[in-house]
């Protein structure tokens, strides 16, 4: 009987990981005693509760493996350890035995295959449960504790402090750029941006100890009660001892602060007029159900801002531009790195690095709206002979990939076995007493993981094969279709959805337009890792001054040529399929 092995310790702690590796030992020494099993895999989660299956990634890639049907005998030595939700419990062994795999619990005596085995499960799966509900609350009675004894949460890395013996030490340069900060603020004349142009200017160095600042980064030091000498408590908080996912706390209102033991670097009277300046100033809106939110926190979303890909790797912001003599509003749209750092304007007249700021001006949605009718209305072709030119093209990519992956699973697969015959030699120095069983333990671990990793690099390969797809010569007409057919009417943003894959202003004059064929089809597609890499070229035209006149004449507008500059638009494919 092919049987695997899962085990879970959930602390990283040196003594958690001396039981796990008991718990090993101790399955091979069970093992031994049933002749019928053969030990195939040994999957290990550490430092990983158990609470929640989603949250442990070798039990997930068991299940995997168990629908592969690898195995027919899953091991582990308790319930707990299998898992401390009864759902997950008895929904995963129910899952296993429709597949033809069986759980053994071996102290808790438990076995699915037989017909008391799902009773049983049941009730050890609610105590352990329950267990791990009054592990939370003593958890939750520990962080009280905690409080009360003013203990500092976090890794320390704070900008003005050192954090030693348990407690701040201020650190006399950084802690002179905070009061920068709250100085700067608290006079009520400058904002965020002009506070980051400030230390650009005066080269004040971060936390990181680089010259590297934004608005938020500056938002974070003045809303930080650190720096008036309060630990502030409640920030997050878990939304449960099942699921025990972080939750931030939004309610600003809500949080515990609590007087630190380590020396301000601001009053509190400077902090709080700060936090007043921040309430003031912070613009808040109502989304669409009547709840208050801050500024830029959920932005309006459109098609634009969903294609859109600054060529400095940012996304793209919706603003409104300016309301037209109609009451008509006009959509703006500018890259989110360029709002956040100092003007182009200001690092020139400061002699400072341009590339600290993005030099891609925003783009106003008008500009969009006709780039995309002249997309569609350039693209004139045979049909037929396009179909099978992209058709072409992307098998092309396609088969380089894949070749890609053959060599690439290739050395993996030299790797592990190398790394599987040094574990099998030190296991023969054990036997033969040249090393101790010590010695043994400590090299197997190293090899052991080097191993998993090596495995999930080809999994993840193997996986890559799996959602590379196929051509679909039908869908490549169709779009072909939909966009000769937009060529002779207004583009709809459903067209732009559909058949868009991502915009790129190269610079202010030039933009890339890459078309999606069949790619919004292909699983595990992630935009916002697309790059210019491996675009291919299908068209490229210039947009004149007198094709912007008279598409703003099509809107009853009108546009001086002063105001224009003309547009290069490159339309293309991406050559490469991202995984």
């Amino acid at each position: 009987m092919r049987a695997v092995v899962y085990a879970r310790v959930s602390t990283e702690h040196e003594a958690q990981i001396n039981a796990l590796e008991n718990q090993l030992e101790w399955y091979k020494i069970e093992a031994s005693r049933h002749s019928d099993w053969e030990i195939t895999e040994v999957y290990v989660d550490q430092g990983i509760t158990g609470t929640q299956a989603q949250k442990r990634p070798e039990f997930l890639r068991m299940m995997e493996d168990a629908r592969k049907g690898k195995f027919d005998l899953i091991i582990t030595r308790e319930v707990s350890r299998f898992a401390r939700n009864t759902v997950d419990a008895l929904s995963y062994t129910r899952e296993l035995k429709a597949m033809g795999v069986n759980v053994f619990f071996i102290n808790d005596g438990i076995n699915t295959a037989t017909n008391d085995g799902e009773l049983r499960l049941t009730i050890m799966s609610s105590m352990a449960q329950d267990e791990s509900r009054k592990i939370s609350e003593r958890v939750k009675a520990g962080q009280k504790i905690s409080r009360e004894k003013h203990v500092l949460y976090g890794s320390g890395n704070i900008l003005g402090y050192r954090r030693e013996n348990g407690t701040y030490i201020p650190d006399p340069d950084q802690a002179e750029t905070v009061r920068l900060i709250f100085q700067m603020y608290s006079d009520g004349e400058k904002g965020l941006t002009k506070i980051v142009n400030e230390l650009y200017r005066l080269g004040r160095l971060d936390a990181g100890g680089h010259v590297s600042w934004d608005a938020s980064k500056v938002s974070r030091v003045l809303h930080n009660a650190t720096y008036k000498g309060c630990i502030c408590y409640n920030k997050s908080h878990s939304d449960g001892y099942l699921t025990q996912k972080r939750v931030k706390n939004l309610d600003e209102s809500s949080y515990v602060y609590v007087k630190g033991d380590f020396e301000p670097l601001v009053s509190e009277e400077m902090w709080d007029r700060c936090q007043q300046i921040l309430l003031a100033r912070s613009a808040r809106v109502i989304d669409e159900n009547g709840k208050k939110h801050k500024y830029m926190r959920n932005t309006p979303k459109s098609v634009w801002t969903a294609k859109l890909r600054c060529s400095c790797g940012a996304g793209f912001i919706q603003f409104k531009w300016r309301v037209n003599r109609d009451g008509a509003v006009v959509h703006g749209f500018q890259c989110y790195r360029r709002t956040r750092r100092p003007s182009i304007s200001y690092l020139q007249e400061h002699g400072l690095d341009l590339g600290i700021s993005c030099q891609i001006k925003a783009i106003s949605e008008w500009k969009l709206d006709l780039m995309a009718s002249k997309v569609f209305q350039n693209l004139t072709f045979d049909k037929g002979k396009t179909v099978k030119e992209v058709y072409r093209i992307l098998n092309r990519c396609m088969a380089e990939e894949k070749t890609v992956r053959i060599s690439r699973k290739a050395m993996l697969e030299n790797s592990i076995a190398k790394q599987k015959e040094r574990l099998d030699r030190y296991i023969d120095l054990c036997a033969d007493g040249v090393i101790t069983k010590q010695e043994l333990m400590e090299r197997r671990k190293g090899l052991d993981e080097q191993i998993a990793e090596l495995q999930s690099q080809y999994e993840s390969i193997e996986q890559e094969d799996e959602r590379s797809g196929s051509i679909d010569m039908k869908l490549i007409s169709q779009k072909l279709d939909e966009w000769q057919k937009a060529a002779k009417t207004d583009v709809s943003r459903e067209l732009i959805n559909s058949c868009v894959a991502q915009i790129t202003p190269v610079s202010n004059e030039e933009f890339r337009w890459v078309l999606d064929f069949q790619l919004s089809e292909v699983k595990g597609i992630n935009m916002t890792s697309c790059t210019m890499d491996g675009f291919m070229e299908l068209a490229r035209f210039v947009i004149p001054f007198e094709d912007a006149k008279a598409f703003k004449a099509s809107r009853n507008q009108k546009i001086h040529r002063r105001d224009w500059t003309d547009l290069t638009v490159v339309v293309g494919i991406r050559s490469k399929i991202h995984p």
